[in-house]
């Protein structure tokens, strides 16, 4: 097993609050083993570990410096030496520590920093001031609301980062700087809602990571991008479907993924995703895939639904096109082809329909606009030839009236008049 991957036990799994001992503390101790002790690895105690079966001169010296490592440690907080470069093992667990600047003194040449289960609210840039040979540095299960720009800066050695059981709700790059040996990183169980992008981007030898019990629905294209992940829980969060494309196949290093309790939506959108998870496995995915919705999938493993129940419409239309004929039943399982089927192609069924209907309601109403427009030629000559017998009528009732005089028009006096006959109506 790859040591360098486990991660120190939490306060909540192992009443021993120390972290799980390195590859290298490992060879420590199994070079030097307590005498008369039964435990091995793991389970053996670190306590006697400057025992010999005769003092010696090295052992006078470690007692002076345990001394003096004694007389720099935080008041209210238990040190360790650890072996074998003697550095300092701080354990301020529950100690009702409200800022870091309540640790006093600063520790000399602190290795590991618990201060779990606290009253943290804020943590600075200022505050972790002259601990570059921080090595595990715990801040879980307390009350932190934020983290200000570039805090850990100066921690180039940091290997384990516990911030879980928090109240953070929104990740950026500018926390991460200078984490550039990090490789465990823990946010479980915060209120994280939103994660920038380019986030991990400070952190390229990160191996685990934990964002687990959440409030995440989505994450940003290329978050992992140059990042070297090995194993990461995203469960119990809020997403319905995760993109393949620029997202998780970029995970090339992947060896465990927890997704379970997530509210799948099992449709045409989802498709992509299954056929990613089939190629990885039930040894990669080690948890099951349960649908939300829609109701007639309700907790299906959407890994066992065909992809022509997940998305009739779009199923068989598109193939892979290394795919030949012959192999339509082989890319229903979607185990043979290395290309997703792409749900937001429109399928031909469905394109010809509707080209359809477009063309003949345009040819409808092209129809529609002649007929009226005929119609109305119609109408305005028969009100042309209504006005014109009109006027003939009128003319004529005036040359029978006995008002006119039968001579000629005469323009000037009280009298005028107009000859009807100089001026026949076959004039007009």
């Amino acid at each position: 097993m790859d040591t360098s991957l486990v991660a120190p036990p939490t306060r909540d799994q192992n009443a021993n609050t120390g972290p799980f001992p390195t590859s290298s503390k490992i060879n420590s101790e199994k070079e030097s083993p307590t005498p008369g002790s039964g435990h091995k690895g793991r389970s053996k105690s670190r306590e006697n570990w400057q025992l010999k079966t005769k003092p010696t001169a090295t052992a006078t010296v470690n007692e002076r410096s345990e001394k003096l490592y004694n007389a720099s440690c935080p008041r209210s907080c238990s040190c360790k030496l650890l072996e074998p470069r003697q550095w300092l093992r701080v354990n301020c667990d529950s100690k009702k520590i409200e800022t870091l600047v309540d640790v006093k003194p600063r520790p000399l040449n602190v290795h590991e920093l618990n201060l779990r289960d606290n009253s943290i609210t804020a943590v600075k840039k200022n505050q972790l001031y002259g601990l570059q040979k921080l090595n595990l540095l715990d801040l879980g299960a307390n009350n932190i609301k934020s983290v200000e720009n570039n805090t850990f800066q100066n921690l180039t050695e940091l290997r384990w980062l516990y911030m879980d059981k928090n109240y953070l709700d929104t990740l950026y790059m500018e926390i991460f700087v200078g984490l550039q040996t990090l490789e465990y990183l823990s946010l479980e169980y915060n209120d994280i809602h939103l994660i920038m992008a380019g986030t991990f981007n400070p952190m390229p030898n990160l191996r685990v990571l934990f964002l687990n019990n959440n409030l995440l629905k989505s994450l940003p294209m290329n978050i992992f991008l140059g990042v070297s992940l090995s194993q990461i829980s995203l469960h119990n969060n809020y997403f319905t479907f995760i993109p393949v494309a620029h997202l998780l196949d970029q995970l090339v290093s992947i060896i465990k993924i927890d997704l379970h309790g997530n509210p799948w939506n099992c449709s045409c959108s989802i498709v992509p995703f299954k056929q990613w998870a089939e190629k990885l496995g039930s040894e990669v995915i080690v948890s099951d895939l349960q649908c939300e919705s829609p109701e007639e999938l309700w907790k299906r493993d959407f890994r066992s639904i065909g992809n022509d129940i997940l998305c009739p419409l779009l199923y068989g239309k598109i193939v892979p096109t290394s795919l030949s004929k012959n192999s339509t039943s082989s890319a229903d399982a979607g185990t043979h082809s290395n290309s997703y089927l792409e749900p937001s192609r429109v399928s031909i069924s469905v394109l010809v329909p509707g080209l359809l209907l477009v063309f003949v309601t345009s040819a409808f109403t092209v129809v529609g606009m002649l007929v009226f427009i005929l119609r109305n030629r119609k109408r305005s000559k028969r009100r042309e030839g209504n006005s014109s017998a009109s006027e003939i009528n009128s003319l004529q009732t005036v040359c029978d009236s006995t008002y006119w005089h039968s001579g000629p028009y005469h323009a000037d006096g009280s009298h005028r008049g107009y000859d009807c006959g100089t001026h026949s109506l076959s004039d007009q």
